[in-house]
C-alpha cells in the first residue's frame, strides 16, 4: 500500500521543480510584453 502523504510530497517536489518555473517564466512573459 502506497502513503497518500509520501505522493503530495512527491507531487509538491514536481510542482515546484517543472510546472512552477515555467508558469513563472510564462507570467513573466506576459507582464513584460
Amino acid at each position: 500500500m502506497f502513503n497518500l502523504k509520501d505522493w503530495s510530497s512527491v507531487i509538491r517536489r514536481c510542482i515546484n521543480g517543472i510546472i512552477y518555473p515555467i508558469t513563472s517564466q510564462i507570467v513573466y512573459t506576459i507582464c513584460t510584453i
